[in-house]
């Protein structure tokens, strides 16, 4: 479903035509908080589109080590972990991640020590720091930010036309987007199912 197509339906269930400026305020809403919805269920079906696998999915990239202390910055769009991964005599380890206390007392811990073949990480402002700091890669996949969306149009003939080109869509599939028209209404006050919004589409 296009941008074109949430605008009418909208416009359909509200009996309203927002400005492409109202418009862009409430699809970003919308976005943002189905986003933190699914990101609050760990529904990471739905949260496919933001996925990445570092490097891209045919030849990954491996978060190396980024100095002598095991750190590793974290991409400028990272907006939580999804996977961490490092190969261990032909077999494929989980990281271990730790909030900041735990990771402290862990790498002080002789019985517990972190290994290559039991690593550990933990995340701080814009890095992952790593134990053991000898590794040397981690396959890691994280799910990025959402970005801006944007309701491009043009004015050549006289009137608000949706422009495809300069539009930047929503990056869901057609059921979620019809859960954000569901937000969008619920926070203009119209209580609306899928299946209203599913019909005021046709």
């Amino acid at each position: 479903m296009n941008l074109n197509e949430v605008r009418y339906t909208i416009a359909k269930l509200t009996d309203k035509v927002e400005s492409p400026e109202e418009l862009d305020v409430r699809l970003n809403f919308g976005h943002r908080k189905n986003f933190a919805i699914q990101w609050e269920a760990k529904n990471y079906d739905a949260l496919r589109q933001f996925k990445v696998l570092m490097g891209g999915q045919n030849q990954p990239m491996y978060v190396t080590q980024g100095n002598q202390f095991g750190y590793s910055l974290l991409p400028d769009d990272y907006f939580g972990k999804s996977s961490a991964t490092v190969f261990y005599q032909g077999e494929e380890k989980d990281v271990e991640f730790l909030e900041d206390a735990e990771f402290d007392n862990r790498k002080r811990n002789y019985i517990e020590i972190p290994t290559v073949e039991y690593p550990i990480a933990n995340v701080q402002s814009n890095f992952i720091r790593f134990l053991p700091k000898g590794l040397q890669y981690v396959n890691f996949s994280y799910i990025r930010s959402p970005e801006w969306v944007h309701f491009g149009y043009k004015t050549d003939r006289g009137f608000i036309e949706y422009d495809p080109v300069t539009s930047v869509e929503l990056p869901w599939d057609d059921e979620q987007t019809v859960n954000i028209i569901v937000l969008i209404l619920q926070d203009m006050g119209i209580q609306a199912t899928p299946e209203q919004v599913k019909k005021a589409k046709e």
